[in-house]
């Protein structure tokens, strides 16, 4: 219908054209239009994305048209499908923005944004002035990709040496907050080499796989890792324009420093404080595990692959690798599989080793159950059936680097060479399945497909690239591996994700809300969990003493970044939303009644009702809207339980007295108990990225875990050694 409305245009798509003119062809398009909301929610969707291919093929008079089509007729708000689709993103339009911004300032000028737009259009018009900056770096890209005759195979290698090293070494030549943020982080760095390789895909022609075998050999790493961090600006952008664009942040320009500064204190801080939350939960929970007597005899993966290489050490010859000189100087694996007696067989047994059972324990703690053990993740595969592929590419990895120790060692001037030559095997793609076959027991072709689901295939131009997560790279009929990369990625987040598959609601049961229901109760709270009241329904109704509590609970998957924080943000909304309706239900006083009825609950004993929303995960933890915060399941699971938090070696206890007593839950809630710590001890980091003729600058928020400290010190009964919160 659009394309309808088009033809009917006569003055609308006109650069220049005075506002009557306009105001009499958009009161006839009016006409036009359908009456129905879900026909108009269409409508203006189909023209949003014709907008956007419009402005891509740099069509003038189309793009005007829609653009005044889209601000000036009868739609309900039209900026919300701006945002959704991106219509206002330079990432979109390959940061050529000339056409967007004239579109832009078009509709400023005849007074097409309504007040609460301008927010937001301030901060479009000032992170537009940073897109041709990243236009410039995309371009560095491009030449220096089309300058490498062996680009995609010096970069993978690169992409699994790194992966390996960050964390393993001491890094001490990068001091400052931005640099650490990139170098510091293995998934980061790996991102941002996928983007160059998003590039190439984009760019080159697939190579022959008989021309992989060679990488770059005349150039530094460092060249290299100066376009890596180039694409790590360019990503930097983007997530902006996601955080502009759906979580309200702003970017103001400071015209004296030419700096565009991205922020929004109230999320970024929620944002920070979950992930420093999350950090220092998983840091107490492993140190709890590899101190627990109870997994004393489990032997590590480590341990085992030392006493492993120790044998065949001392051996004359190596029965598992050799360096070969032909055609190039590399090394090469000579066992890709252990075919010994059972009680060795580290591949296709179900015995599991240290880290992993330490990995299985967290992943129950995150998904409130470890019933999920036996789920098919992907046809027959199992969880645990990734966690034995992911153990035999933690063996081949673990040959390859330390037989570079060795060469390390022996002082050989060509180790680190050898190295980047040696790390990404290939294997016959159906050599492959037979390994998975004798590690799973599957068919063939469910292995191949299996494959296939964690392979990138650079031949495909409309794949996304993602080495994290698909970390096998398609040759012809072969297979190229980063195995470090495999063994170490989320592969079970990742099945889980692209499978719609959720590791903590299943079977018609959904475990998180479980937990929380069974930690209420075990306080002596009355619980009603999904309890409907006419029309609607809320989550959980807790009561005790007086004190009556509603929850609406979100379940979203975890996010990794801010595309993905979408989701739960998302999710987080239509709670804050179900528990606003609930709150407007309750302060009739005779709905309330009946509410409380239904309940069986007097109404003279209620003395205080409390809401929340509570999110499975910890993004977002703290945020808060309409007085409304976002609860973190686990952490209030464990406040009901023990109240007991974990701050470096120390134990305290977050309860007013021993016995719990609802009052101190109503300080949880208003954050009273710990999240005050974390206010308390916030610190703003301000941190720029100078680009070609701006810098983009960013604030975000760190904690002082020193001053957690003091403050549990001062506020908290000391109790013993750290638990898992």
């Amino acid at each position: 219908m659009i394309d309808f409305i088009l033809k009917k245009v006569k003055y609308l798509n006109l650069k220049n054209i005075d506002n009557n003119a306009i105001y009499q062809e958009i009161s006839n398009i009016n006409t036009l239009l359908p009456h129905g909301k879900k026909e108009k929610d269409k409508l203006i969707e189909s023209a949003v994305l014709k907008l956007m291919d419009s402005i891509n093929s740099k069509n003038y008079k189309d793009s005007f048209g829609l653009a005044r089509i889209i601000f000036m007729c009868d739609f309900d708000n039209p900026l919300a499908v701006i945002k959704q689709k991106g219509a206002f993103r330079a990432s979109k339009y390959n940061y050529q923005t000339k056409l967007l911004i004239e579109l832009i300032k078009d509709l400023h000028v005849r007074n097409c944004f309504s007040n609460d737009m301008l927010a937001y259009i301030k901060a479009v018009n000032g992170f537009l002035l940073l897109a041709p900056d990243i236009l410039n770096m995309k371009v560095k890209i491009i030449s220096f990709i089309k300058s490498r005759p062996h680009f995609l195979k010096t970069a993978l290698c690169l992409a699994e040496i790194k992966y390996h090293d960050v964390n393993k070494s001491k890094i001490t030549e990068y001091t400052s907050f931005r640099e650490q943020l990139y170098f510091f982080s293995k998934e980061t760095i790996l991102s941002s080499i996928s983007y160059t390789l998003q590039i190439y895909k984009e760019e080159q022609e697939v190579p022959d796989s008989l021309k992989t075998i060679y990488i770059d050999e005349k150039i530094n790493d460092e060249v290299f890792e100066t376009y890596f961090y180039y694409a790590y600006h360019i990503q930097r952008y983007n997530e902006a324009e996601i955080n502009i664009d759906f979580f309200g942040y702003s970017a103001s320009f400071d015209k004296n420093t030419k700096t565009i500064i991205v922020h929004n204190e109230d999320f970024e801080t929620a944002k920070c404080q979950g992930y420093t939350k999350s950090d220092l939960r998983w840091q107490a929970q492993q140190f709890q595990f590899y101190n627990s007597e109870e997994y004393a005899h489990v032997v590590k993966f480590y341990d085992f692959m030392d006493q492993f290489w120790t044998a065949d050490e001392k051996s004359e010859k190596s029965y598992i690798y050799k360096v070969s000189d032909f055609p190039i100087k590399r090394i090469c694996l000579l066992v890709t599989f252990l075919s010994y007696a059972e009680e060795i067989n580290i591949f296709s047994n179900e015995k599991m080793f240290l880290e992993e059972v330490i990995m299985l324990k967290i992943l129950a703690s995150e998904n409130y159950n470890d019933d999920f053990l036996d789920k098919k993740l992907y046809k027959q595969f199992t969880v645990f059936d990734i966690i034995k592929i992911q153990r035999f590419f933690n063996y081949v990895s673990y040959i390859y680097h330390k037989v570079y120790e060795k060469l390390t060692v022996d002082e050989s001037l060509d180790a680190h060479l050898i190295r980047k030559r040696s790390v990404l095997p290939v294997f016959k793609t159906e050599q492959l399945a037979v390994i998975f076959q004798k590690i799973c027991g599957y068919s063939r072709e469910d292995c191949l497909d299996l494959i296939e689901k964690i392979s990138t295939d650079f031949s495909n131009k409309s794949d996304v690239v993602d080495i994290q997560y698909q970390p096998i790279i398609k040759m012809g009929g072969s297979s190229m591996i980063l195995p470090t990369v495999l063994a170490n990625s989320n592969l079970i987040r990742s099945f889980a994700q692209t499978e719609k598959i959720h590791l903590s609601t299943f079977e018609h049961r959904d475990y998180m809300i479980r937990n929380i229901s069974d930690a209420f109760k075990s306080k002596g709270f009355k619980v009603n969990i999904d309890f409907k009241y006419g029309k609607d329904e809320i989550d959980v109704v807790a009561f005790l003493d007086g004190y009556l509590f509603l929850f609406e609970c979100k379940n979203p998957f975890h996010p990794v970044n801010d595309f993905e924080l979408r989701n739960t943000y998302s999710h987080i909304e239509k709670g804050f939303s179900q528990i606003k309706k609930f709150k407007n239900i309750l302060s009739d006083k005779h709905s309330l009644r009946q509410f409380l009825k239904n309940l069986n609950i007097e109404f003279e004993l209620v003395k205080e009702i409390h809401f929340a929303v509570i999110n499975a995960n910890r993004a977002l933890s703290g945020l808060q809207h309409d007085n409304i915060k976002v609860l973190h399941a686990n952490e209030l699971i464990g406040f009901l339980e023990s109240g007991l938090i974990g701050i470096a070696d120390t134990v305290y206890r977050c309860w007013e007295y021993e016995a719990f007593k609802p009052t101190d839950l109503v300080k949880f809630l208003n954050g009273e108990v710990i999240t005050s710590d974390f206010e308390k001890s916030k610190s703003e980091i301000f941190y720029g990225y100078p680009l070609r003729s701006y810098t983009m600058a960013f604030k975000t928020y760190a904690f002082e875990l020193d001053k957690i400290a003091i403050l549990a010190e001062e506020n908290y009964c000391k109790i013993a050694m750290p638990v898992i919160e």
